[in-house]
């Protein structure tokens, strides 16, 4: 995987507007979700664990990229589940960068904005060792971009 992000300017569920330029300089994790998803619904209790762990980091930043035709169902969904971390409204972003897609997908994202893992999918079963591994690919894809 060495493909560049688009360049994006897009909002989130606080009003704030993010572009590209925003994740310079920065290791990325980028979780591609919707809340009619059902293995991403499993899956994202375990990001906000993961979210926890990184989010007092300089070098890291960890966002997601919420793919719902209906945005009034995002709020009351993260609301229930107590999740705080960053949700980018980008279907329309997505669907030009990828085309067709399946989703969950997990991206991690060098300083310099190229995708270098990917992972599609979740395994249901194996939440802390998920939370591990997506840990392990971080580091991996800081300490190969300084």
């Amino acid at each position: 995987m060495e493909r560049a992000l688009p360049e994006f300017e897009v909002g989130d569920m606080k009003g704030r507007t993010w572009k590209k330029t925003d994740l310079a300089g920065k290791t990325v994790f980028v979780n591609v979700w919707a809340t009619w998803c059902g293995p991403c619904r499993e899956e994202l209790p375990h990001l906000e664990k993961l979210y926890q762990s990184l989010k007092g980091r300089e070098d890291v930043l960890l966002v997601t990229l919420n793919l719902d035709d209906n945005i009034g169902a995002i709020e009351p969904f993260l609301q229930e589940n107590k999740f705080s971390f960053p949700v980018l409204l980008a279907q329309e972003m997505v669907e030009r960068f990828l085309g067709a897609y399946s989703i969950p997908r997990n991206w991690v994202v060098d300083g310099k904005g190229v995708l270098r893992y990917e992972m599609v999918g979740f395994n249901m079963t194996g939440g802390d060792e998920w939370i591990r591994d997506m840990t392990s690919q971080v580091e991996l894809v800081r300490g190969g971009s300084q």
